[in-house]
């Protein structure tokens, strides 16, 4: 996954909060989520921890 894969998973999650719908991603390789890792900690507005294990559905429940 590279920076596009980053705006990609924006605009799903944005198309699904539009929709009133959750965007789940599951399976992550150790690559991917290092990335969303290092995005969350440089732009932690961005809320990237969301797509992480215990991110968004662990803080909902």
């Amino acid at each position: 996954m590279d920076v596009a894969g980053l705006h990609l998973l924006i605009h799903q999650r944005s198309a699904c909060q539009e929709a009133g719908l959750i965007l789940t991603v599951l399976g992550l390789d150790r690559q991917p989520q290092r990335l969303i890792e290092l995005a969350e900690k440089l732009f932690p507005e961005g809320r990237w921890g969301d797509f992480l294990p215990g991110g968004l559905l662990a803080a909902a429940g």
